[in-house]
């Protein structure tokens, strides 16, 4: 069998504008996995941030978290690559932060630390329901052992920040007025990569589709990179493939009818 691995970014690409797969697409995904294809969610997400896929989550064999930087098992949540920020690196930023009193999202697990609260971040706790912990300084954070920041309100002047320190984090914007921080040398490709390898499955047999700056990366080194409709231009600009639906008309039956199921000319 011809198993390949189809790599899907979530928001605005796999899931509606309402974070939901739509039916198309979660019957896709069934035919696709009963042929042996291996399904996966590559997202700038954290572990947090998949709360609210709820049961959609079941559709994806595996998750690549955080940019690249976490992956997971779907069916029993084994933790198979995790990279953390540097202890120093996490204690720099998170000082610059509070001194200029930028709002710095920090992440590990199921941990959502933030330094104050704003009204779009009040928000999203609502939605997801649940409360983020407060900190006060460095001290308060186990430096050690974060996964990833993200800057929603404050982002030109952490960017700023980075650009001129010679701190080991990098940064990418995965939506407008979100940009994530992470350790250098992590991105979505490579965290598809080190999956490929775990499955022994060949680069030219991997499928990644997208829709924002960060995903361009992977687009350009799949196998097949593919952009939805509704993606930004230097997107569709990276892919091999370009669909004619967009992420609210199910994108991803498209993409596996065209791509994976058995009567395709790319299988």
């Amino acid at each position: 069998m011809n198993q390949k691995i189809l790599a899907l970014d979530l928001d605005g690409t796999a899931v509606n504008d309402s974070g939901k797969l739509g039916a198309l697409s979660k019957q896709a995904l069934i035919s696709a996995r009963q042929q042996g294809h291996i399904l996966c969610f590559v997202t700038g997400r954290r572990d947090i941030d998949m709360v609210p896929l709820g049961k959609d989550a079941c559709y994806a064999d595996y998750f690549i978290l955080n940019n690249g930087g976490k992956i997971t098992s779907a069916a029993d949540g084994r933790v198979l690559k995790n990279d953390f920020t540097g202890k120093e690196d996490a204690r720099a930023l998170i000082s610059y932060c509070l001194q200029k009193d930028c709002q710095l999202h920090i992440f590990s697990g199921m941990y959502w630390g933030i330094n104050k609260m704003t009204p779009r971040t009040r928000k999203y706790a609502e939605e997801l329901g649940l409360e983020p912990d407060f900190y006060h300084s460095p001290e308060d954070v186990q430096c050690e052992n974060v996964e990833g920041f993200t800057v929603t309100d404050d982002g030109e002047k952490v960017r700023a920040f980075l650009d001129n320190s010679d701190l080991d984090l990098e940064y990418v914007a995965s939506e407008p007025g979100c940009l994530d921080i992470m350790k250098k040398g992590i991105n979505k490709w490579n965290g598809i990569k080190v999956l490929a390898d775990f499955l022994a499955i060949p680069i030219s047999q991997t499928i990644a589709v997208g829709n924002y700056d960060n995903d361009i990366d992977m687009l350009t080194h799949a196998g097949i990179g593919i952009a939805v409709q509704n993606a930004l231009p230097d997107v569709k600009a990276a892919a091999d493939y370009i669909t004619l639906k967009d992420n609210n008309h199910d994108a991803v039956a498209e993409i596996v009818e065209k791509f994976l199921l058995s009567n395709s000319n790319y299988t």
